[in-house]
């Protein structure tokens, strides 16, 4: 065996090895679930279950985390609407063109 074919196999293996880590990094920022066109990554359901964990949060965290997650989205949906329409009135106010002067 000559060193280029050690070396072809070493990375051929650690390219192996190594390919799932990335197919895992992509997915982790994914939408796991949507609530009303806003998304909830798997990294934040993730953090949720690990801090519920932390925190010996009374029930199973792995049901608990989209609950909640979901709940709060829920709970902001109005106040997100409310900004969005208040940023656009103003934009549209502050769109007229100058007077010619």
């Amino acid at each position: 065996m000559n060193i280029k074919t050690l070396i072809r196999t070493s990375l051929i293996a650690l390219g192996m090895t190594l390919a799932p880590l990335g197919v895992a990094a992509q997915n982790l920022f994914s939408a796991a679930i949507l609530v009303n066109d806003q998304a909830i990554t798997n990294y934040e359901l993730k953090q949720r279950t690990m801090f519920l964990e932390a925190l010996r949060f009374p029930g199973v965290p792995d049901e608990l985390a989209p609950k909640q997650l979901i709940e709060e989205r829920l709970k902001r949906q109005p106040q997100i609407n409310w900004a969005f329409a208040s940023a656009k009135k103003n934009y549209n106010s502050n769109s007229n063109p100058l007077p010619n002067g």
